[in-house]
């Protein structure tokens, strides 16, 4: 992968010091497949949960490409005051209704998507892997410039300008949260109606 890491470098210099720069399309693919190298990286260290597979590793071995997918990458210019999480990583498991329901565990036995953060100098990036495709793809940050995160996987066919508007700590923290927050909250309803659908038998 040393290949990939000497490409993504001239592109990421400017990225990571916050310096005018022109991201092309094809600049976006780089980012978009270094930023998952990595997080399929860093999945293997320590006790973390590994979420990724043999096949969408070696895609990305073999193409030097994200997964095609159900795999989402997002960039934005951040400029870090107090806000300290530097990476964060949460996997999870998403069934259809009619195999949760057939289930007696509801615990999960392995999974099928996670959210990833890394703050690398002033870039930061996101990146999510979903089962349901199209959710994703009309995901929308809660935040309070909806500029702030740029989507760079799949790539668009448009360039950004970067330095994007700039970051807070808030802003950092509302994106690197929001959809783990989502995913808990639905998870809470899933179980409270597991208990009353028990309850009533």
């Amino acid at each position: 992968m040393s290949r990939l890491e000497d490409r993504a470098k001239l592109i990421l210099v400017p990225l990571i010091e916050g310096s005018p720069f022109r991201l092309a399309p094809q600049d976006q693919i780089v980012v978009a497949t270094w930023a998952s190298m990595k997080a399929m990286v860093a999945e293997h260290y320590g006790d973390g949960d590994i979420t990724t597979d043999r096949v969408l590793r070696a895609r990305m071995m073999n193409k030097q490409l994200p997964p095609e997918e159900d795999w989402f990458v997002w960039i934005g210019y951040y400029e870090r005051k107090k806000w300290i999480s530097h990476w964060a990583s949460t996997p999870f498991l998403v069934l259809p209704e009619f195999e949760r329901g057939r289930r007696e565990d509801k615990r999960a036995t392995h999974y099928n998507g996670h959210i990833s953060t890394q703050i690398v100098g002033k870039l930061f990036i996101h990146i999510m892997r979903f089962p349901d495709t199209a959710f994703l793809a009309d995901w929308n940050f809660a935040l309070p410039d909806r500029g702030l995160l740029c989507r760079i996987w799949p790539p668009g066919s448009y360039g950004i300008a970067w330095p994007t508007p700039v970051m807070s700590d808030r802003d950092a923290d509302r994106a690197s949260e929001a959809m783990k927050r989502r995913i808990e909250g639905a998870a809470a309803r899933l179980h409270a109606k597991d208990l009353a659908d028990l309850s009533k038998k």
